[in-house]
Parts: C-alpha cells; sequence; structure tokens
C-alpha cells in the first residue's frame, strides 16, 4: 500500500508542471486581455493578412479589421494603434507590394490558433499570447518524457524566469526562447534533425540564432566525418539535418525575392555593423538596464563558470580528435563562443536601448537559454553520477533554490507597481546612480532615452545637455566638453569627469 500511495504521489508530483502550464494558458485565454507590445502591431496585421488573404503582404482593409477586435478589449489595447502604426515597419517591395521588415513566419504559426479562438468567439487578438502558451506546454510535455525526477525543478528554472513576461506578447521572443532551449537539450541527447529545426525555425524571427543551428550542423557533421568512412553514408545521414538548416534561410531568400537584398533590415538602415562592439556585448551581459545579470545573477555565473571548467577538463585530459569533438566539455565551450557571436550581431542595432522592459529582449533568447541549459546538464549529471562529493551536490542544490527563489522574486516585482524601467532608470540602475555614479557609464542611448523618458531615433541631436535629476539635484550627465560651463550653471556644481566615449561626448557626475 505505501508503494502505491508513493507512486501516486510520485505521479502527482511529476505532472505539476503540466498542470501549472493549462493554469496559464487558460489564464490566456480567458483572463488575460491582450495588449500590444513592441512590434507586436506588425505581427497581429501580418496575421490579419493571412487571415483575410492568405499571403503576408498588407492590403487596404487588413489593419481596419483589427481597429473592430481591438474595441472589445476594454481600453487594454488602443483601437487606434493599428491604423497610427500601420505602416511602421512596413516597406514596399519592388512590386509595389507592402511587406513587414520582421518577418512572417511567427504570424503564420500562430494562425491556426487564431482560426479556432475565433470560431469559439473570443477575441482574436489574444492569439499570440495562447499560441505562446501552448508552446509552454508542449515544452512542459517533453521536460517530463526527458527528465522524470527532476522535471519540476527544470520546469521551475526554465519557465519562472524573466522570460514568463512575454508569454503574453504578440511578439516571438518567448517562442524564441523555448524553440532554443529545447534544440540544446535535443542536441544534447543526439535529436539532431529537431535540435537543427527548431532553431532554424526562430532563426527567421531573431536572425543571430542561425548561427547556432549551424554550430549544431557543424558539430554533427564532423562527428559523422569520424563515424563514416565512406561518402555515401556521410551524405545520407546529413541530409535531413542539412534541411533542417535550410529553413533558417527562409527569411533571407524571401527579402532577396522582393526586395534584392537578405536582410531587410539592414537595408532600411536598422541595423549597422559597425556598431558591433566589446562594450555592446558586455552591456547584454551585466548593464543592469538592459543586461540579464542583475535579473539572474546565477544564470549568467554558470554561464561562464562551466565552459572554464570545461577548458580545464580539457586541457587535463588527453582527448584523440574524435573524443574531443563528442565530449560534452566541448560542447560546452562551443555554445559560449555561438553565445558570443550572438550577442555581436545582436548589437548591431541602431534602437540599442529598445524601450524594453527589464533586459534587452536579445538576452532572452540567447543569453537566457544557454545558462539554464547548462544548469540542466550540471543537474542530470550529478544526479547520474555517483562518484561526486555529497558536499558538492549540496553546494549546488542550494545554488539551484536560490536561483529559483531570485528569479521567482524578480518576477513577483515585475508584475507588481514597481516595473523595471521601460522609459526611466530601473530599480538597480537607480542604486547605481545614487551611490556611485562614476562607475555606471553605459552606451549613450541607455542613459539618454532613460534620463529623458522618451525613445530617440538615429537622427537625434545628441550634442545637447543630457541629466539624471535625484531630488531635484543633479546627479549625472552626458554632454560634450564645451557645454561644461553650461552645465555647472544648471547644476550649481563643478562637475567631474567620468569617462569619455570620444573628445567630445563625456560622462560626468556630480557626487
Amino acid at each position: 500500500m505505501y508503494k502505491i500511495f508513493v507512486h501516486i504521489g510520485q505521479k502527482i508530483f511529476n505532472h505539476i508542471p503540466i498542470t501549472l502550464s493549462i493554469i496559464i494558458l487558460v489564464t490566456m485565454l480567458f483572463f488575460i486581455q491582450p495588449k500590444n507590445y513592441g512590434d507586436g502591431s506588425e505581427y497581429h496585421i501580418m496575421l490579419q493578412s493571412f487571415v483575410n488573404h492568405l499571403s503576408p503582404e498588407q492590403r487596404e482593409n487588413d489593419a481596419n479589421k483589427l481597429v473592430e477586435y481591438a474595441q472589445k478589449t476594454g481600453g487594454s489595447t488602443n483601437p487606434n494603434i493599428f491604423i497610427e502604426y500601420k505602416y511602421s515597419g512596413y516597406f514596399p517591395d519592388k512590386y509595389g507590394n507592402l511587406h513587414s521588415y520582421h518577418f512572417w513566419l511567427y504570424s503564420l504559426m500562430v494562425l491556426p490558433v487564431r482560426v479556432i479562438v475565433e470560431l469559439i468567439g473570443l477575441n482574436p487578438l489574444i492569439s499570440f499570447q495562447v499560441f505562446n502558451s501552448l508552446v509552454l506546454l508542449m515544452f512542459s510535455i517533453l521536460l517530463i518524457k526527458l527528465y522524470k525526477h527532476q522535471s519540476l525543478v527544470i520546469w521551475m528554472l526554465s519557465v519562472v524566469n524573466i522570460s514568463i513576461w512575454f508569454i503574453y506578447w504578440n511578439h516571438p521572443e518567448y517562442v524564441s526562447y523555448i524553440f532554443v532551449l529545447i534544440s540544446m537539450i535535443l542536441f544534447s541527447k543526439n535529436y539532431i534533425f529537431w535540435s537543427i529545426l527548431l532553431s532554424s525555425t526562430v532563426a527567421n524571427q531573431n536572425p543571430p540564432i542561425i548561427f547556432l543551428s549551424i554550430a549544431y550542423f557543424l558539430i554533427f557533421f564532423t562527428r559523422q566525418i569520424f563515424k563514416y568512412k565512406k561518402l555515401a553514408h556521410l551524405i545520407r545521414q546529413s541530409t535531413l539535418p542539412l534541411l533542417a538548416l535550410s529553413v533558417g534561410f527562409l527569411s533571407y531568400v524571401f527579402y532577396y525575392i522582393y526586395y534584392d537584398h537578405p536582410n531587410l533590415i539592414t537595408k532600411v538602415g536598422a541595423s549597422d555593423f559597425s556598431l558591433i562592439s566589446i562594450q555592446r556585448i558586455f552591456e547584454l551581459l551585466l548593464d543592469p538596464g538592459i543586461g540579464l545579470f542583475v535579473f539572474n545573477p546565477f544564470i549568467v555565473t554558470i554561464l561562464f563558470m562551466l565552459p572554464i571548467y570545461s577548458i580545464f577538463k580539457l586541457l587535463k585530459n588527453r582527448y584523440s580528435v574524435s573524443e574531443l569533438i563528442n565530449s560534452k566539455y566541448f560542447l560546452y565551450i562551443f555554445l559560449f563562443g555561438i553565445l558570443i557571436l550572438m550577442l555581436a550581431f545582436s548589437s548591431s542595432t541602431l534602437n540599442w536601448n529598445h524601450g524594453t522592459t527589464g533586459p534587452s529582449r536579445y538576452t532572452i533568447w540567447s543569453i537566457l537559454p544557454t545558462g539554464i541549459f547548462f544548469l540542466i546538464e550540471i543537474i542530470e549529471k550529478l544526479s547520474i553520477t555517483k562518484q561526486v562529493n555529497k558536499k558538492i551536490k549540496k553546494a549546488f542544490t542550494f545554488y539551484v533554490l536560490i536561483c529559483i527563489l531570485y528569479s521567482i522574486s524578480i518576477v513577483l516585482i515585475g508584475f507588481s507597481i514597481s516595473r523595471f524601467g521601460h522609459l526611466g532608470f530601473n530599480i538597480f540602475q537607480r542604486i547605481l546612480l545614487s551611490h556611485i555614479p562614476q562607475i555606471y557609464n553605459p552606451s549613450p542611448q541607455i542613459f539618454i532615452e532613460r534620463a529623458i523618458g522618451m525613445e530617440i531615433d538615429a537622427n537625434y541631436d545628441y550634442d545637447k545637455i543630457f541629466i539624471y535629476f535625484i531630488d531635484k539635484q543633479c546627479q549625472k550627465s552626458i554632454t560634450s566638453i564645451q557645454h561644461i560651463s553650461e552645465l555647472e550653471k544648471i547644476c550649481n556644481k563643478k562637475p567631474k569627469i567620468d569617462y569619455c566615449f570620444n573628445q567630445k561626448q563625456c560622462y560626468f557626475s556630480f557626487k
């Protein structure tokens, strides 16, 4: 009898992730009114275009139809937003048709959900949040199948973190996060085709992810070279993974056909590779405004610790080339290198601060899943290895517990009235600026937009005085050297130079 109760209890315990995921799905279906976030109006219009005429191009009545749906949301979505931003992100192709510079695949994936939602009489604007919730449910089912006894802990690590803020965004960030994380898990378990297909699919929405898909294929292909001596075997084994990889280039082919350029975002000047810098890469990791560190320091820490440990293990043991390629240690180091590459290409955007709540959305589908995957790998390794010191296991268990509790705290604070920024400095930035302003010198766009409380475009006049005040007292400023005397008059205090980006523009503090 005791064993029966234990078995039933274990079954219930293991299925908690699915139960919670279903609750989230029901909540998104019936209780959360849809809102428009980020570039969401483009995805809504593309989805409506598919509903109206089965093509992603925007036609005359596509946006107008969305106004009717928005009027049913009780004020949570401005009905005029689809008219005001009707052409935002849309550009005429060489045939005169309007297409968004954000690819349409995400909207197409949501189309079946949109049809069902409308058939059962619900507001079609909830389609994206419902689809995102279904992806979460799929992920939860997969975790139970793959991990069983560790499924709840891994679910808590993977779901109850800042990614959950994006689940009700009409935006591909959440799906990209889940797909990238699943792809890493599946690749580690040798489900090569599916890992490449999932990452390639979302690479159409967030192009830097294509480097991850290519990395999967390169590692797989190299392993096959050592495994199969005959070319025919190598070709046969690589065909399906190569087809999966090709999915990641759909957007490039589409935009080349219609715009004679593989990337419309780059073509219209919204991205510039000359902006890539080490500072921007580190800001995605560490900046308290757009970086991930303060929102989950445990994830970022493990992100560096596991590759460093892996390098040590590889140097300590003498591996043959074949053993090296097949080693998990090599995989961790390689994934870290690919992460830095993804961050580098993400940093080419002109809209660097992009009015985000919390960290940059680029960190959600790059840093966050990589760090969580590393934690999952350690959890699984420790659970099956008996030789590991018990103190090490206890220390790591405590580390994971603190990581989960910290994530829960951040999520709860984020869902409360004390939101983390948006167009203002968040609590972490304010702490730095209040006590040690001289050490916080971010990229100018981050400081300026949050200091003035509005987004600025590339043509904005930076040759002005921008000041952050605390209790009407100047705390920190960014301006040109030539304005220093004017700055001193405004603040009635002599500023100290903290850091200069060039011979003209500098940060000043007054503490």
